[in-house]
């Protein structure tokens, strides 16, 4: 049985990935050692506080624009989002996902498990 959003951890360990110390911001997000200023992927919980925790997305921000790589449950949920991306961060967004698609996949299931740890 899925666990409530309110009930989810607040701080996450990611050890594969983009290993590190993941907290809860407030919102619906959880940054690498809370840091909401860097640029670099967090993990947003869509959702009300009483609704079952069933999805999830990894975000990852090009100056701004940020693409969400959505999964249900463990499961990758493809495509991403690049709908804010502006044509010309596009080839960045490319090169980008090419080489850390299966980081986040592994990072992914293991928030999966450990925010409801």
């Amino acid at each position: 049985m899925p666990k409530k959003i309110k009930d989810l951890n607040t701080n996450v360990t990611i050890t594969q990935g983009f290993p590190g110390n993941y907290i809860w911001m407030s919102g619906m997000s959880y940054y690498l050692n809370g840091d909401t200023s860097i640029d670099t992927i967090h993990f947003s919980v869509p959702g009300q506080a009483l609704e079952d925790f069933r999805t999830f997305h990894v975000t990852k921000s090009f100056d701004g624009s940020n693409v969400g790589i959505w999964f249900n449950g463990p499961n990758y949920s493809d495509p991403p989002n690049t709908k804010n991306l502006p044509a010309s961060r596009l080839p960045d967004w490319t090169a980008w996902w090419k080489a850390q698609q299966e980081n986040v996949k592994s990072a992914a299931a293991e928030f999966w498990t450990n925010v409801q740890a």
